[in-house]
């Protein structure tokens, strides 16, 4: 999930705080040499708190043939490693998205995702009744957004609507979808095979990192701006031998990681019941 948010690599210290600006207007000029004033920009904070994580790994001294391969940049080891880094920034952007957010001017307060950044369990665009993820949710989401001004008319700043979910929702998607009447059910069927990333013009990432409580999987809209994620220290790799655990090999990964949500508006979160 790298891929979809805004990445800060420049942050030194455990913490970081950064301006929060949403939509603003201008004024219409009405008089000639006129007095210039202040037009009430107000100056909003969120912050990042770095954590940091690890990965740790002991082979024994006697298995050569094995500490042969591992040294090797593309070891298993190593790429596992790897892998554990990429779960660990998707849990991270996920909190970001999910949380509520670290806020004031010195980042003491807490902001929430409002309720109207959120598509209800019950949410069927009729009589309300629990569904996992439909169509008429996901076109929801995208009202919410565009309401907000987040995608604009102009394909120039049109910013990418990214959606989040886990392989449950687009199973059940293809499953609800009218195969003779509908012709969405062609895109959700080749998104389901891979052929395909974008359908009703956002790009769909799947992740089963994904919150769950009580059957109910939040899943989520937004773009590329409304998460900040910050990487204090990228993954970093370091191979010793350990003479006090009888000179075993040790392969040690670590990083990190924080990550924050800069606009609510640009976030909706979408709550399905896996068990509709």
């Amino acid at each position: 999930m790298r891929g979809t948010v805004d990445v800060d690599s420049d942050i030194v210290g455990e913490r970081k705080s950064y301006n929060q600006f949403g939509i603003v207007d201008d004024e219409e000029i009405t008089t000639r040499f006129g007095d210039t004033v202040d037009m009430g920009r107000q100056d909003f904070k969120r912050w990042i708190s770095l954590k940091p994580y690890h990965r740790t790994d002991w082979y024994e001294e006697w298995d050569e043939q094995l500490l042969g391969n591992i040294a090797l940049p593309k070891s298993e080891t190593l790429e596992s490693h790897r892998m554990a880094f990429g779960r660990r920034v998707d849990k991270v952007v996920i909190a970001a998205l999910t949380d509520d957010a670290t806020t004031g001017e010195d980042g003491t307060e807490t902001t929430a995702l409002p309720a109207s950044q959120i598509v209800a369990v019950n949410y069927t665009g009729g009589t309300p009744a629990n569904t996992n993820l439909t169509l008429e949710k996901l076109i929801k989401a995208k009202s919410i957004l565009g309401k907000n001004e987040v995608t604009g008319f102009d394909s120039e700043d049109q910013k990418e609507i990214i959606f989040v979910y886990t392989q449950d929702q687009l199973d059940n998607l293809l499953e609800n979808v009218d195969e003779i009447k509908n012709s969405d059910y062609t895109q959700v069927k080749a998104l389901i095979a891979g052929e395909v990333s974008n359908f009703l013009g956002m790009r769909f990432v799947r992740t089963e990192l994904l919150d769950v409580a009580s059957d109910i999987r939040s899943c989520f809209a937004y773009v590329k701006s409304a998460i900040k994620l910050g990487v204090g220290q990228e993954m970093t790799t370091r191979m010793s031998i350990r003479n006090d655990k009888s000179d075993a090999l040790q392969i040690r990964s670590k990083w990190r990681l924080g990550a924050t949500r800069m606009l609510e508006t640009e976030v909706v979160k979408v709550l399905c019941d896996e068990t509709a």
